[in-house]
């Protein structure tokens, strides 16, 4: 097995084995991700979303015509999405017999502190991307997590994020 990630956290309903709370997950929008995915890969074209989640980004993108493989370590998140394929796996360990035309790894996952984590996560994409692909790596400016103050992030649905550093 690989460098596995693993976190405690809290939140309300199941949590992942990263910590995640898969109801608050199912509260947050996608964001700016799918509009700056869709203007990389070419249209119709096969996405490997690593960390998937509940869905998040993986929605938007079947919505715009992709075809998306959803890879998460959490049965309870890979239930919240509908229209994909959907793999259940830790990303280190993941093997495809397939190759994608774009390869989406979120912030987290590249900032992940295990040593040999990044590499590890890295040589995944390589793997799986076809060698007219892309690896979509979203990541923070230098210092971010560093530089991040506890408090109130915000409120939707009667459910705060909070950030505890």
């Amino acid at each position: 097995m690989a460098t596995t990630i693993r976190f405690a956290g809290s939140g309300p309903g199941p949590q992942t084995l990263d910590g995640c709370s898969v109801e608050f997950w199912k509260l947050l929008p996608a964001g700016a991700e799918p509009s700056l995915i869709a203007s990389t890969v070419p249209p119709r074209g096969s996405i490997l979303d690593l960390g998937a989640g509940v869905g998040r980004i993986t929605h938007p993108l079947l919505e715009l015509g992709y075809r998306v493989t959803a890879v998460d370590n959490s049965s309870e998140m890979l239930a919240e999405i509908s229209g994909a394929t959907t793999v259940l796996s830790d990303i280190e360990d993941l093997t495809l017999a397939t190759s994608f035309d774009a390869v989406v790894l979120g912030s987290f996952l590249i900032h992940a502190p295990a040593p040999g984590a990044r590499a590890a996560l890295l040589e995944v994409c390589r793997r799986h991307v076809k060698p007219s692909g892309v690896v979509l790596i979203q990541h923070y400016r230098d210092g971010w997590p560093a530089s991040a103050a506890p408090g109130f992030i915000g409120e939707k649905n009667g459910m705060k994020a909070l950030s505890m550093k």
